[in-house]
């Protein structure tokens, strides 16, 4: 939102139980989107996937740190998902590291 002082000083002149709800909900989405990680990546060519893993990795680090005291034991289906989260990660920065060989193959394929 870009005008967050314009945007309340006419939800505050409205004073129905909707016009409530959506300041409520603005401050609410206000503070997400100002913790929000984020990476340009473009999709033709395929640049900035370096910054997306490392906002990605950066992310499940913090997650970790913040609720490591609720994580559960070992085999539960909570810290299957991070393992899995793990070697899914591998596999994205496998393609990423050839990212030129699997371009060059793409547009080959293309012509059959």
């Amino acid at each position: 939102m870009e005008d967050f002082q314009a945007f309340h000083a006419v939800l505050d002149s409205d004073h129905s139980c909707a016009s409530t709800l959506t300041h409520s909900l603005s401050f609410a989405l206000d503070d997400f989107y100002k913790n929000l990680k984020y990476a340009g990546v473009s999709a033709v060519s395929g640049a900035g996937m370096e910054a997306f893993f490392k906002a990605i990795d950066d992310s499940a680090e913090e997650f970790i740190e913040m609720y490591e005291y609720v994580l559960p034991s070992p085999g539960s289906p909570f810290n299957v998902f991070f393992v899995q989260y793990e070697s899914l990660m591998g596999v994205l920065r496998l393609i990423l590291a050839n990212a030129d060989k699997l371009l060059l193959l793409h547009h080959l394929l293309a012509y059959f």
